[in-house]
């Protein structure tokens, strides 16, 4: 007896207690527009330059990203090509590739009058999706899937984003051997919310609409 009774007040006083968090979910449903930035430029493809792969013979990699270009860092291609203009022969660019950060020189060469780089770099992605739902807390969640770079088939890592209410114009059906086709537009005149967050599971971030009671 004295044993079950023990047992029982092990149970009472050590079994976990786990507390969960509620918040409304509004379901969405709604097309809008989705406009992402990349942490730094990323390197989408190499061309030569007087019959030399520049890029790769320095030794870029598809996928990495440029953060820093001597002493300066850089967010997008025209703040990368500024400060290349103001280079001399040689630069220096700090990349990051699987994670940690790493530095390759680069001796510019020109076409031209053109600085060259051999280097095809991409620091946006913008197109349509879904507004999966909203929560209470004006958080909104969309796609259900992450958004991939086409040419590198890998996770564009987001620096900011936003979102923008889009209206269906036509639909294409789907049919044997060939998907369908939503075509849309998005209005860029107001924003209705920013990315903060792109996952295996979606495009996260906060949203900037009116929830009404209607909405619940």
């Amino acid at each position: 007896m004295k044993k079950k009774i023990i047992c029982l007040l092990f149970l009472i006083f050590f079994f976990p207690i786990v507390v969960f968090a509620y918040s409304k979910v509004i379901p969405g449903g709604e097309t809008i527009g989705i406009e992402v930035r990349s942490d730094g430029v990323l390197i989408v493809g190499f061309y030569s330059v007087d019959g030399v792969d520049i890029g790769k013979k320095a030794g870029f990699l598809l996928g990495d990203r440029i953060v820093q270009v001597n002493d300066s860092k850089v967010s997008s291609i025209s703040e990368m090509m500024n400060v290349l203009q103001k280079s001399n022969a040689n630069c220096r660019f700090s990349i990051v590739r699987n994670g940690k950060m790493r530095t390759i020189d680069l001796p510019l060469m020109y076409e031209d009058g053109r600085i060259k780089t051999g280097l095809y770099v991409k620091d946006q992605i913008h197109g349509l999706g879904t507004l999966s739902f909203v929560l209470e807390n004006k958080k909104f969640g969309s796609l259900g899937h992450e958004i991939l770079e086409a040419n590198t088939l890998e996770k564009f890592q987001v620096g900011s984003g936003e979102i923008y209410r889009g209206e269906v114009v036509d639909i294409i059906k789907s049919r044997d051997g060939s998907a369908g086709e939503k075509n849309a537009y998005y209005d860029k005149s107001e924003v209705s919310g920013v990315v903060t967050d792109n996952e295996i599971t979606g495009v996260y971030g906060d949203y900037y609409g009116e929830l009404k009671d209607s909405d619940y």
